[in-house]
């Protein structure tokens, strides 16, 4: 059998065969702290909003998307961010959402009302809470979870009734039951590192 071709850069990948590699899409929503985030889904530029660096305040980026029908945002380490409300503007557009290290991010009830979410990564937001991700049950095409070192979080109740098909819940050291994963039987990525729970309490749906 010939070894399958790997990719010239060094843009991290799922494992072979799974559906996003099987489309040509390379991935790492689940990356270490500090390590990059690539997404590329064919979103023009023109669609995209990216703040990797800089910690503005949130109604300088509400000024900035507030004309804009974006289908990506991604707004990284920002300790200004307590709320989405600057969301409303992209209720009908927004396909991913990045926003790894909003550590003071509590507030994401904005997030029920983005019904073509797709993606959303929320690594390192670490004030939010298992009850405030219930939100994402209202999110009915999202398929793409990151709340790795969300470290307020003591239960996946959340997950039911929901349909992910890539989880990462990485450093969730409050967790003591990961049977709701169970209920999403679709899924095709599981990224567990860290989570100081006995395999055996994994619903056996997953294993």
């Amino acid at each position: 059998m010939s070894a399958i071709a790997q990719p010239k850069d060094k843009t991290p990948t799922f494992e072979t065969g799974s559906l996003l590699e099987t489309k040509r899409t390379r991935v790492e929503t689940f990356a270490p702290r500090g390590s990059p985030i690539y997404l590329p889904t064919g979103i023009e530029e023109s669609e995209k909003f990216e703040d990797k660096y800089s910690n503005k305040n949130i109604i300088a980026i509400s000024n900035v998307i507030a004309d804009k029908q974006l289908k990506y945002i991604y707004i990284g380490n920002n300790t200004n961010i307590r709320n989405l409300d600057f969301l409303r503007f992209q209720v009908d557009t927004l396909e991913e959402l990045h926003l790894p290290n909003c550590s003071k991010l509590s507030d994401i009830s904005s997030l029920g009302r983005l019904k073509k979410l797709k993606v959303l990564n929320l690594r390192g937001c670490s004030s939010i809470t298992s009850q405030a991700l219930k939100i994402l049950r209202e999110c009915p095409i999202l398929k793409v979870l990151s709340i790795c070192e969300c470290y307020q979080l003591e239960s996946l109740d959340f997950l039911i009734g929901m349909d992910l098909e890539y989880f990462s819940l990485r450093g969730l050291q409050k967790l003591n039951d990961l049977s709701p994963i169970g209920s999403n039987i679709n899924l095709m990525e599981l990224r567990l590192m860290n989570v100081l729970i006995p395999i055996k309490k994994i619903h056996k749906k997953i294993l």
